[in-house]
Formats: structure tokens, sequence, C-alpha cells
């Protein structure tokens, strides 16, 4: 819980200080909408897991995301988009997959490390694989939800280990994923405006001289016209 909530409370710095405006962009939300978002996800946190037939949901960590994620999928529609979003999220559920079997579940500074470390990796994969940034949010909480759920049935069926989906681990892990997302995605916006505006430059400059040239140009046409008429 205390990895999920330091999270979000990044999350919520960067907004004030404008960094994650791309991101916004992308989503088709503003900063009001996004705050409401996080206000929802950090009071979801203290509600109590939902308990169907033995098996435990987290509201945060399993039911608000599989919500999300189906409202990104709707907006994306069936397009290639959708067909690269849901590869990317098979190759995060099999790389997240060992670390929640194996990794999760240790004392809070080995957690944190790997959860950062991992949610590092996963923003990777979902920049790589999509092209836009709802659509690698919704890879990125496709694939850890289904990594999750699979590891739970692993861990019940070998070692009878009660289900638990959506634990506050994962929950941070997903916040943490999401806000490597945000910042990469600004950080590659911010890479591409200078180039754009270094190569606009280097246009207009190019344009300059080469009117300085044809003005030259004339200038001396002019001169050697007029010079030879006075011969």
């Amino acid at each position: 819980m205390i990895i999920a909530l330091i999270s979000i409370g990044i999350i919520a710095v960067c907004l004030l200080l404008g960094l994650l405006k791309t991101a916004l962009t992308s989503l088709g939300v503003n900063k009001v909408a996004m705050v409401i978002i996080l206000a929802v996800l950090v009071g979801s946190v203290f509600v109590p897991y939902i308990n169907i037939l033995g098996v435990r949901f987290g509201v945060a960590g399993f039911i608000l995301p599989v919500i999300i994620m189906g409202i990104l999928d709707f907006r994306m529609g069936l397009n290639r988009e959708f067909f690269l979003n849901k590869l990317s999220a098979t190759i995060i559920m099999a790389v997240v997959l060992p670390i929640l079997l194996f990794a999760f579940g240790m004392n809070f500074a080995t957690t944190a490390l790997v959860t950062i470390g991992i949610s590092v990796i996963v923003a990777v994969i979902a920049f790589m694989v999509t092209k836009t940034y709802s659509s690698a949010v919704s890879s990125v909480l496709g694939g850890i939800v289904v990594a999750d759920v699979v590891a739970n049935l692993i861990a019940f069926f070998v070692n009878g280990n009660a289900i638990l989906i959506g634990s506050d681990n994962v929950f941070g892990l997903i916040m943490i994923s999401l806000l490597m997302c945000g910042v990469g995605i600004q950080f590659f916006a911010s890479i591409r405006e200078k180039f754009v505006s270094t190569s606009v430059n280097r246009r207009q400059l190019s344009s300059e001289e080469a009117e300085e040239n044809e003005i030259d140009g004339q200038y001396f046409d002019e001169y050697f016209t007029n010079h030879n008429e006075e011969k």
C-alpha cells in the first residue's frame, strides 16, 4: 500500500508541475479529471477486499484496472493498434508472472526495488510495441492483471494458497508502471519537440540564405548589365 500511495503522490506532483501534459492529452482527460481519478484510486486502497466464493478481489488492484482497461480498449476499437496492444499485454504478462511468483512477498525494501525495476521494463515494452500512451496504459493494466490472475491460480493449485487477486503489491506495481509510462512519453515528446524545432530553424535559415543569395545574384546581374550599357 505504501508503494502505491507514494506513486500516486508523485503522479499528483507531476500533474501540478505540468510534467504529464502529453500523457493527459493522449488519454483525452484534463487535470481536474485526472485528479478525480487519483482521488478515487487513493480511496479504493482503503476499501476492503471483495470476497466472492472464497476468492478475494482488490478494488484498487483488480476491479478499477479492469474497468479502465475496458474503457480504453472500447475507445481504441478493433484495429491494428488494438492487436499491438494485446501483443504488448502478452509480453508484459510473461515478464511480470515470474516476478509475482517468486519475488513478491519478501521484505519491503526488496519488494520496492523489484517493483521499481520491473515497472521500468514494463513501461519500455509498452512503448516499444504500442504507438500511443492510452494503448500503453491499457497494455500495462491488462498484462499485470492477467499475470496476477495466473500467478494466483498457480499458487493455489501447487501450494494450496488462498487466492487474492489485486493485492496492494500488485496495485503498487501498476501505479509505478503507469508513472514510468507517463514520464517516458513526456520525455520522448520533449526530445521530439526539440528535434522538430531544430529542423524548422535550419529550414528557415536555409531559406533566408537562399533569399540572400538570390538578392545578391540580382544585384550583380543588374550591376554588370548597367556597366555594359554604359560602355
